[in-house]
């Protein structure tokens, strides 16, 4: 069997949000097949966390203005949608923001449980003046890629309950490059140069390792595709009908009157009796319904039946 050449990793650069990896020497054309796929993977696949729903007091839809605060409830959505969410609950998760008084609200402001952590502590978020006071319940799940606000309705809606758009999905972008490098004497290698961008929830390294591990769990199911095809084989195999065995009918049990006429008509083995038909049995002499109906049933318990017409 040729061997293929066992491709070495690179990483060329690795920061809490930008990483560049090189995977070479490739066969020819496997740069752009795992390039591609790896691509997909790492922008629709890895999980991550995001707000999905917001409760602020004393609004009722999003297009109200908040007394005392300079934006109004779509300005305060759209940063809100900012937020950078670790969570490890797979369960949703409230966490809230309580400010009242002059100030500027960052996202370091937000009162949030164990099982979350803000990223981006940085983000602004609102400004409040002298008389101003904001109340936030901000809901926050675990997904995958993007789900629109609509999709997280779920039964009875809870008055004052906003439901935003949510990115799940911490890899904001992913590109590659193909170069030929040398093995030996051989220029026609490829050279895959990966570039992840994500928003820091995760590094670049445990992206691509996710993305590895998804895409050799599928990749299983191919792998097992012959053991399958096998075990199938033998199980169909075990299961097939032994009509042509040369099994004697006194293996069936019948009575002595269904055996002795299957016998006068020479009917010697099993395979011989689903050869016949059931006119041809009733056609029998003393062979009647009963015992055509008997003989049905000791064929039916080996899996076995009378020849169609």
């Amino acid at each position: 069997m040729l061997e293929m050449q066992r491709p070495k990793i690179k990483i060329i650069k690795n920061t809490p949000t930008e990483g560049v990896f090189v995977i070479e020497p490739l066969e020819r054309g496997y740069g752009y097949t795992l390039g591609n796929t790896l691509r997909r993977i790492l922008i629709s696949s890895i999980p991550g966390a995001a707000a999905t729903s917001i409760k602020i007091d004393g609004v009722y839809h999003e297009f109200s203005t908040i007394p005392g605060v300079r934006e109004d409830t779509t300005e305060l959505i759209l940063n809100l949608k900012k937020l950078v969410l670790k969570s490890s609950s797979e369960e949703p998760v409230t966490i809230r923001i309580e400010k009242k008084g002059k100030c500027d609200i960052y996202a370091k402001d937000i009162i949030a449980p164990s099982e979350v952590e803000i990223v981006n502590k940085d983000l602004y978020i609102a400004s409040l003046n002298e008389d101003g006071k904001l109340k936030i319940e901000i809901n926050v799940e675990r997904g995958r890629g993007y789900v629109a606000a609509e999709e997280h309705k779920k039964g009875e809606e809870i008055i004052g309950l906003i439901h935003i758009d949510s990115i799940f999905t911490p890899v904001i972008n992913v590109s590659y490059d193909i170069d030929l490098t040398r093995v030996g004497h051989k220029t026609n290698y490829d050279k895959l140069t990966l570039k992840i961008k994500t928003n820091g929830a995760v590094t670049p390294d445990f992206a691509l390792s996710q993305t590895a591990k998804t895409f050799s769990d599928y990749m299983k199911v191919l792998m097992d595709v012959t053991d399958i095809a096998l075990f199938e084989s033998f199980i169909k195999e075990e299961e097939k009908p032994k009509e042509r065995e040369e099994i004697p009918i006194e293996e069936l049990n019948l009575s002595v009157r269904s055996y002795n006429c299957l016998k006068k008509e020479s009917i010697v083995y099993i395979s011989n009796l689903c050869d016949y038909t059931e006119q041809q049995l009733l056609s029998i002499r003393n062979l009647g319904m009963k015992s055509l109906n008997e003989i049905k049933k000791k064929l039916e318990e080996r899996k076995l039946t009378l020849k169609k017409v």
